[in-house]
């Protein structure tokens, strides 16, 4: 349906990356343009959905001290202008919120007490 009405993918993956970059490849020169969303693979796949031109989009995910440490290190290899930044609310309520809201649901609000703490800087560090 995107392709036909030229419109951008917005996707979600998880842990089926290769099945994903196959019908990528395959549909590219009928796509528009998309984001890849909650991204939260591999550096390798990060290039990957990069070389087709997509966007990418982060959460809180990044935050996590545990899940979050590849991720650290793959988001300074974003091009500004590739990169976004989601709450993906009202999911993924980041670990590292001190203290824990009581409805546990994830908010934009969240991102401004996050920026500011590791390993949330991570986001401040870009290379353009």
């Amino acid at each position: 349906m995107a392709t036909e009405f030229k419109k951008p993918l917005f996707l979600h993956q998880r842990d089926a990356h290769n099945d994903f970059l196959y019908l990528l490849k395959n549909f590219r020169s009928e796509i528009v343009g998309g984001v890849v969303h909650c991204f939260t693979d591999t550096e390798e796949a990060l290039q990957d959905y990069l070389a087709l031109d997509m966007h990418i989009g982060i959460t809180g995910w990044i935050c996590d001290e545990r899940r979050g440490a590849g991720l650290q290190q793959a988001v300074a290899k974003i091009p500004l202008d590739r990169l976004l930044i989601e709450t993906d609310s009202p999911y993924l309520l980041p670990r590292s919120i001190k203290p824990k809201p009581k409805s546990r649901r994830n908010e934009p609000a969240h991102w401004l007490k996050l920026l500011k703490k590791s390993p949330c800087t991570a986001l401040m560090n870009w290379k353009k």
